[in-house]
């Protein structure tokens, strides 16, 4: 990944020489990523090293599901530099697919994507048979609605994050989570 300044702030995320591995629709991020030669230093800069304050204490098998790929660089970024494993979905349908396939410790929603957006998504991994019934499942959306908040807690997830997050924001609720017992749909 490389980062580039840009006008008024902020920082545009690119990918430069994808692995085959990361070209695939679902893919799966080693934890050996952090640190490593795929990140610029300069996105690195003041990031604490994995194993310290405000994450959860061990790696975790992590399902985050949203369209944009920015979105999804970023947080697969946050989540391999903790040493967490990564598998991204580009949609409600294979956020689905891949949580009736795998057994996960957190899932991360976003819940605004096309066709099965990321309530409906939760619904299905709460009322289904697979091994994430009781995961804990986290909304990601840019919406600050309380209506959005609502909606996501009644569809089941666990707690509702407010993109754009930080990397502590994300961290934090991650480890919150790991050890929390998931909410239940009536």
């Amino acid at each position: 990944y490389s980062s580039c300044p840009q006008p008024g702030g902020g920082e545009d995320f690119r990918c430069q020489g994808m692995s085959k591995a990361m070209q695939r629709k679902r893919r799966v991020i080693p934890a050996s990523f952090s640190r490593s030669r795929h990140c610029r230093p300069s996105l690195l800069a003041g990031v604490p090293e994995a194993g310290t304050a405000g994450q959860a204490p061990t790696s975790l098998a992590v399902l985050l599901a949203d369209d944009v790929r920015a979105n999804r660089a970023l947080l697969e970024t946050y989540l391999a530099r903790a040493g967490h494993r990564t598998v991204a979905a580009t949609s409600g349908i294979e956020a689905v697919a891949a949580a009736q396939a795998e057994r996960f410790d957190v899932i991360l929603l976003d819940l605004n994507m096309p066709g099965l957006d990321g309530a409906a998504a939760a619904r299905l991994i709460r009322s289904g048979t697979g091994p994430n019934r009781r995961t804990p499942i986290l909304a990601l959306t840019a919406g600050m609605e309380a209506a959005d908040r609502e909606q996501a807690l009644a569809a089941g997830m666990d707690a509702y994050l407010t993109k754009p997050i930080s990397e502590a924001e994300l961290l934090q609720a991650l480890a919150a989570r790991a050890e929390a017992p998931p909410a239940m749909v009536g």
